[in-house]
């Protein structure tokens, strides 16, 4: 019987009409949360212990590991530094399984599902050239913030740029695929999504994801900070808008890729730079 009939049969019955079940309203807010991370099916204190345990997990195996970097470097310098990027990295991937495997989660709960080719072409595409207007963008507005001119900007970077290592396109390519992969995996899939359920919104979970990204590279001095966390925060609204981690991983890997591939080109151009920065002041 339709609602109509049972409305008729109630009114002659003298009973009340079948009253509607409620549509529950979900915020949009909370949709694509769900939508995008296994991390949604968590309390916010699950979150929250999750966070404390990756970056304890980080943090002891900076400590730990500090000697065998140290170690490897001597032993291998032609990838010098390069070298605690691969060990915390190794450790990084390893705590996010270990939690991962502990809250009965798969891959896919971090936007490792099955990479749809559209999806993570267009993602890429769209992803890289964002970075470097993000990096321009904020770069510039630093150092107009904070007074700083562009001879002070080419020495830092050139002191940076000294400690990198002449790579071979092979072992280059291995590394950015490599560095892609874990820093994705960990602050885009996993502190990302954590983050997602702890303050309930995507939008504070990029920022707070996108500023920790670059305060871990402090290494690389202010600059370096201020490049990273532009970077994070375009690779992080890549993940929310695509709903998958693979156009992030990629676009990660060419961007890291070119950066590389510039730093032996731009660090001979250091010294030339220098001095026509210096001849203009003084001129």
């Amino acid at each position: 019987m339709d609602d109509v009939g049972e409305a008729a049969v109630a009114k002659e019955s003298g009973d009340s009409p079948p009253m509607a079940r409620p549509v529950a309203v979900v915020p949009h807010a909370m949709v694509v949360k769900a939508a995008l991370f296994g991390a949604a099916n968590l309390t916010r204190s699950q979150a929250a212990v999750d966070l404390f345990l990756i970056f304890a997990a980080l943090y002891a195996g900076q400590f730990a590991l500090a000697g065998v970097g140290l170690w490897l470097a001597e032993r291998f310098p032609s990838f010098g530094i390069l070298w605690a990027n691969v060990l915390i990295g190794t450790v990084g991937l390893g705590s996010v399984a270990v939690v991962l495997y502990a809250r009965g989660q798969s891959p896919g709960t971090i936007g490792l599902g099955r990479p749809t080719l559209r999806r993570t072409l267009l993602g890429t595409l769209a992803a890289v050239p964002a970075c470097y207007v993000g990096v321009v963008a904020s770069v510039t507005l630093y150092l107009f913030a904070a007074g700083i001119d562009l001879a002070g900007v080419v020495q830092e970077r050139g002191e940076f740029f000294e400690m990198v290592p002449d790579l071979s396109l092979g072992t280059l390519l291995i590394f950015t695929l490599f560095v892609g992969l874990h820093e994705e995996v960990l602050f885009r899939g996993f502190v990302l999504g954590r983050f997602c359920a702890l303050f309930g919104h995507p939008a504070i979970a990029v920022l707070a994801s996108g500023l920790i990204f670059g305060l871990v590279h402090v290494y690389q001095g202010p600059i370096g900070v201020i490049q990273t966390t532009a970077v994070g925060l375009v690779l992080a609204g890549t993940v929310i808008i695509t709903r998958s981690l693979w156009p992030a991983i990629f676009a990660h890997f060419v961007f890291n890729t070119i950066g590389l591939l510039l730093i032996p080109l731009l660090r001979d151009q250091m010294p030339e730079m220098l001095k026509e920065l210096d001849a203009a002041v003084v001129g």
